[in-house]
């Protein structure tokens, strides 16, 4: 993705690790995500009948489905944000993830690293 901020600075999403784009979770979808991703999990592991009711992983690739459940997961319930370096106006991905909203800060003092993560310097 890349698109122009109002402040007509060009924001690009063409990488992993940007210091200015974050996920969404909606908290009214917090816990259905943890609960889906419980399912997946307890999907990968079955009883087997053979060693008295032990879980034992299904002999199929487990790292392959895994990634690729959780990565289907991951996009069906959260939305990508960016945070401008520039203007500091957050850009938030709508619900039917065709557009962005954006919202400018009302302090000019707002950290223009809001979605940069903790373990990062500022």
């Amino acid at each position: 993705m890349k698109f122009m901020c109002e402040c007509g600075s060009v924001i690009v999403d063409q990488t992993d690790g940007l210091p200015y784009r974050a996920y969404l979770l909606p908290d009214q979808d917090a816990f259905a995500f943890l609960d889906r991703l419980r399912t997946l999990l307890d999907g990968l592991v079955s009883p087997d009948e053979g060693r008295k009711g032990k879980a034992t992983v299904q002999a199929m690739p487990l790292r392959n489905k895994l990634q690729r459940e959780v990565n289907r997961l991951w996009a069906e319930s959260f939305r990508d944000v960016y945070q401008c370096p520039e203007c500091g106006r957050l850009h938030v991905e709508s619900l039917d993830r065709q557009r962005l909203a954006s919202f400018l800060p009302e302090d000019e003092d707002t950290p223009k690293t809001l979605l940069q993560s903790a373990a990062s310097p500022e």
